[in-house]
């Protein structure tokens, strides 16, 4: 049985604030997250039952002998146990993760393998991720990247990374486990990021592969739920008292930074280390910690409210917060509202406001949520609310720059209050806002051509606008807009759409946000629609972008990332703009031979990769029995 530790808040004359058996409840934070973190080097969780062995055999159907890694071991069956996904001495932990004590010995939380390969996954030095579609080895520790892994197999570690696990049936372990796991392991094996040889590639990857474990349930009634499961809404005994408990030795935590203790520390660098301790929650019902940061931060400390705008920016930047998580959480305040001591609305235009004017220029990501939070707040209060977004939006950013995001939106007051308290009064206050005439041109930074239309302004708008309901629509907007037949067409749109994404941090340096960039782009993929001729036009377009910007490092290979992963250009027309790159202009040639070398270079060594994989399938049917079949 778990002991479960309570904390509490609670607020003296001082408004400081006290938790309990902090120490305590990390053990048991821990040990329900990471289980095999103090298993013994030794420790297998073979069971002595004959029956789990022959129930996991039966529920896979496998022979004795093989191993769902390697394949038949033709030698005797003890090399092949049956090894538990969740240790079994920790079964306890079960409870918090939707399932009962009873499936510590369920099938789907076993799997049979090597004694070996069990003891490296127990030890974390492997896991398990999920990519097309199969459940593969991913080796952590390249230390052992040479090692034999049994005197009966020809296999090392090393040979084992990116082999997909061999299932005779449409039967699967629990993804939530495995989740748990590679999640578990990966921030491990950051810690020990040299001693593994591991690079930041590798590490980063770990919210891909954890969310490609959560995306599909093999359960049918938890399908839709099973990524809200692990990351938003825990549901088993205790679950929601466990997010409590983290949520609020967070708060605590947070609330601590802006005390005196760490008033030596300038803001951005508290805000980054606030952010990353948020991101080793595990898992986080966001709405709720959103809702609770705001609750504790106007209770105990109203004085850091822009500051929480700030933090809930970080964090959305760094994926670790997404917007219908903060867009909740925000709402889920207003439900409280009578439960204050003090009216909240000023302090939340304050929040919003800050939140919205830290965004990245012309990034409309932050100021999409506007809308809905607006529809939520009392009418007698929808004006006062406004009124602090629009002030400290500019404050933490500038009035031009404001000007430009609101343009940029295509809000206007009617979208976001009542006709009852839109008087002339209020209007005339905002006239800057709504018919702007001077632009300081020192603070907006443009890089528009003489060549494209003002229309391309209303482009980007539709390109990125939240509202805009169907992309069918969107795309009669644009040809409304521009003239599809125009030579430049595609050039134009794609020039307009990557200016309207450059970010000017100074006069010589720039770099582009990336959300911006894919926040539109099914869209663009809409428009170019697997068209070899505006593909290459696509390209021709970052071109003449990377070299009026004269060749900021990174740019070409991110741009080109960006649209080779969403699909909008395929590789053989890069291969084709590789080929054609007009060599009499040598100066232009070199620079963009040079400003994209690393992705060629990438596109041939996955290649290389995928070609290795199939002749890895190749030994793994080697091992496999007659008649055994691997799912695609």
């Amino acid at each position: 049985m778990i002991i479960v530790i309570i904390l509490t808040f609670s607020t003296n004359r001082d408004n400081e604030v006290n938790i309990k058996d902090r120490g305590i409840f990390h053990q048991l934070l821990k040990s329900i997250t990471d289980p095999w973190n103090d298993l013994p080097s030794d420790y297998s969780t073979e069971a002595t039952r004959r029956a789990l062995r022959e129930s996991v055999m039966n529920f896979y159907n496998l022979k004795r002998n093989l191993c769902m890694v390697l394949g038949v071991i033709n030698k005797k069956s003890k090399h092949v146990v049956t090894a538990h996904i969740y240790p079994k001495s920790k079964s306890t932990g079960l409870q918090f993760l939707d399932l009962q004590l009873s499936d510590i010995d369920n099938p789907r939380n076993c799997l049979r393998l090597t004694k070996e390969i069990e003891r490296a996954f127990d030890a974390q030095n492997l896991t398990i991720i999920k990519k097309n579609g199969e459940l593969k080895i991913f080796l952590l520790n390249n230390t052992m990247s040479s090692k034999r892994i049994t005197p009966v197999s020809p296999h090392t570690f090393g040979s084992i990374h990116g082999l997909s696990l061999m299932f005779n049936n449409e039967k699967r372990p629990f993804h939530r486990l495995l989740a748990l796991h590679c999640y578990s392991s990966f921030n491990n094996a950051r810690l020990k990021q040299q001693e593994f040889l591991l690079n930041d590639e590798d590490l980063n990857n770990v919210v891909f592969y954890v969310e490609n474990l959560l995306n599909i349930s093999f359960d049918s009634h938890k399908r839709e739920n099973v990524t809200q499961w692990l990351y938003h809404n825990p549901v088993g005994p205790g679950a929601s008292l466990l997010q409590s408990q983290i949520i609020s030795q967070f708060i605590y935590e947070f609330v601590e930074q802006y005390t005196e203790n760490s008033s030596h520390m300038p803001i951005i660098d508290r805000i980054k280390l606030v952010v990353e301790d948020l991101s080793h929650i595990f898992p986080l019902d966001q709405a709720l910690f959103v809702r609770e940061l705001i609750t504790h931060v106007l209770k105990l400390k109203p004085k850091i409210v822009t500051v929480v705008g700030c933090l809930l920016d970080s964090a959305q930047k760094e994926q670790v917060l997404n917007m219908d998580g903060i867009t909740n959480g925000i709402l889920n305040v207003f439900e409280i509202a009578d439960s204050f001591s003090t009216s909240i609305w000023r302090p939340i235009g304050e929040i919003l406001g800050t939140f919205i004017g830290s965004a990245e220029p012309q990034s409309m990501m932050n100021i999409s949520i506007l809308k809905t939070i607006m529809d939520k707040v009392p009418v007698q209060n929808s004006k006062e609310v406004i009124a602090y977004i629009i002030e400290y939006a500019q404050q933490i950013s500038s009035k031009s720059k404001f000007i430009s995001l609101w343009k940029l939106s295509g809000l206007t007051f009617d979208d976001l209050l009542k006709p009852v308290v839109l008087d002339q009064q209020f209007l005339s206050a905002y006239d800057w806002l709504l018919n702007p005439t001077l632009i300081d041109r020192n603070e907006i930074t443009q890089l528009s051509t003489p060549s494209l239309a003002s229309s391309s302004t209303q482009v980007i708008a539709v390109l990125q606008s939240p509202w805009s309901s169907t992309t069918t629509m969107a795309l009669s907007d644009i040809s409304l807009k521009m003239n599809p037949s125009d030579k430049y067409y595609i050039q134009n749109i794609i020039l307009s759409y990557l200016e309207s994404c450059l970010v000017v941090q100074n006069p010589t340096k720039a770099r582009i946000d990336e959300y911006a960039i894919r926040q539109g782009i099914c869209i663009l993929k809409s428009i170019i629609h697997d068209d070899n001729e505006k593909e290459i036009q696509v390209l021709y377009a970052i071109q003449n972008f990377i070299v009026k910007l004269e060749y900021p490092p990174k740019m070409a290979r991110l741009l080109f990332d960006v649209f080779y992963d969403e699909e909008c250009v395929r590789e053989a027309v890069f291969q084709k703009w590789r080929q054609n790159l007009d060599q009499e202009e040598i100066n232009i040639y070199r620079a963009m031979i040079d400003a994209t070398k690393d992705f060629f270079d990438w596109l041939l060594l996955a290649d290389t990769e995928t070609t290795e994989e199939d002749e890895d399938d190749e030994i793994a049917n080697d091992y496999a029995i007659v008649g055994f079949q691997f799912l695609h």
